[in-house]
């Protein structure tokens, strides 16, 4: 779900930047995304993966950071990631006992897959649209330094 993210900004960049041409902090952007770092301080700063999310929130309000939620719960050591996918929990008793597939893995495996799969085919849909735009983003890239003065040759 977090390079769906990813590609969602990376497409709406090279939207802004085709249609709008070159803009402050596109090259930034991009690099932060791809190149970014929050452990070495000689590289920028990593776009926090909340940002990547809200990228996707703009194109789907309300949807994907739910999923998003659900799906951190599972992965995280709290009462879904722990207790609810993998323990069985007795109804008035003060007892719960661990299994591999816990009392609700069917429907478990059903929600975490259907999540998934949702995020993966929005984003092959975008890494798809990305696809269409290459040749358009090429020339606005073209436009870009045709327009720019010949930088001076050292000799």
């Amino acid at each position: 779900m977090e390079t769906t993210g990813g590609v969602v900004l990376i497409h709406n960049l090279v939207d802004k930047f085709i249609k709008d041409g070159v803009f402050l902090g596109f090259d930034q952007k991009i690099n932060r995304l791809i190149l970014g770092s929050n452990v070495w301080e000689e590289l920028d700063d990593a776009i926090h993966v909340n940002d990547l999310l809200r990228e996707v929130q703009k194109v789907i309000p309300g949807y994907f950071d739910e999923h998003y939620a659900s799906l951190s719960e599972y992965a995280h050591p709290n009462w879904l990631g722990a207790f609810g996918a993998y323990g069985s929990t007795y109804e008035g008793e003060a007892r719960i006992s661990f299994s591999q597939g816990g009392s609700a893995a069917d429907s478990q495996r059903g929600t975490i897959l259907g999540r998934l799969s949702g995020s993966i085919g929005l984003c092959l849909g975008y890494y798809d649209l990305l696809r269409q735009m290459t040749e358009d983003f090429v020339r606005a890239v073209e436009a870009f330094y045709a327009g720019r003065a010949e930088p001076e040759r050292a000799i």
